[in-house]
């Protein structure tokens, strides 16, 4: 795929969720060093990623939110991104990557229940959370991207942080 200006990773699950989604971050960066990529998670998450280098920002929204903030979160997002990633199989990280992104990739669990959100995205990954590990199972969309993978987790700390300990 040629290499997108903007992308958006979305990872709105639990902190370690976010954690182990930075290697497909740092394989993103590394393969377009001049993209902008931002990451959507859950608020009380994304401190794992504010200092993270490989990030230009870190988006967040409330894990309930009600549907003003739905809607206002999808009008701000709305194809704001060439390229957008549901590292998730839910349906909000997929209705936030079709708004998002130009061009969608994510992962999806294989049954009729879920065929729906095919339609939602240009290409899928199988999700799998019994047999693959979270880390490879994020590095299956660079290789849909057809970007070579980078294994690292991906541990930041600010300056702040670092007095602090």
């Amino acid at each position: 795929m040629k290499a997108p200006a903007s992308v958006l990773v979305i990872v709105t699950r639990r902190i370690g969720d976010v954690l182990l989604a930075t290697p497909l971050i740092r394989s993103l960066r590394r393969a377009w060093p001049g993209a902008r990529i931002d990451a959507l998670v859950f608020a009380g998450t994304e401190q794992v990623l504010e200092a993270n280098a490989d990030l230009d920002r870190v988006i967040t929204i409330r894990e309930r939110p009600g549907l003003f903030e739905h809607l206002a979160l999808l009008r701000r997002l709305w194809r704001r991104y060439d390229l957008a990633i549901a590292t998730i199989p839910g349906d909000r990280p997929t209705l936030y990557a079709f708004a998002a992104g130009r061009y969608r990739v994510g992962m999806l669990i294989a049954t009729p229940k879920h065929r729906w959100k095919q339609t939602l995205l240009h290409r899928w990954a199988p999700f799998d959370d019994l047999d693959t590990h979270t880390v490879l199972m994020a590095l299956r969309l660079a290789d849909l991207l057809g970007i070579p993978r980078q294994y690292e987790v991906v541990v930041a700390w600010s300056g702040a942080d670092e007095e602090r300990v």
